[in-house]
């Protein structure tokens, strides 16, 4: 008895092909990396959130900003939108950022994904990954929207 092909959905015209061992544990990597970020993006908070309470006593508060939300956006801009098109979190699960062409995003289209990505996580974080769990591609709310996928490297 012979093992009939896995049948591949086809990409609509235009859009990269990618095999779908490029998706193959892409979301479980997916969690794990985004918890390696968060803790990450914590201890690198901490010494700006020492400076913004001193500056908080010093101006009674005036000039405190969200530090954490701020820092969140430009790690993940960053990381997403630069040369490795990861974060480390994601570099060391192996899974990257590709646009809808299988390139690189650029950092325009990085930080609307973080945006879009920040305000979903404010609504509806448990839907978001409910998306995933039935989209062949393990494509998330934000990466509908913005055009990208993750895949493993």
């Amino acid at each position: 008895m012979t093992d009939a092909p896995r049948a591949e959905i086809l990409p609509p015209p235009g859009a990269p092909v990618f095999g779908i061992e490029r998706f193959e544990g892409v979301l479980s990597r997916r969690i794990m990396a985004f918890i390696l970020d968060c803790i990450l993006i914590a201890i690198l908070t901490i010494p700006f959130l020492i400076f913004s309470f001193a500056l908080a006593i010093l101006t009674f508060g005036l000039l405190v900003i969200p530090i954490g939300g701020v820092l969140t956006f430009f790690y993940f801009t960053l990381f997403t939108g630069g040369s490795k098109s990861a974060t480390p979190g994601m570099r060391l699960l192996g899974i990257e950022l590709r646009d809808a062409r299988g390139g690189r995003p650029d950092l325009l289209q990085s930080g609307i994904r973080t945006l879009v990505f920040m305000a979903s996580n404010m609504v509806l974080p448990v839907v978001i990954c409910a998306i995933a769990l039935f989209d062949l591609r393990r494509r998330t709310i934000h990466d509908m929207l913005t055009s990208t996928v993750v895949v493993r490297r």
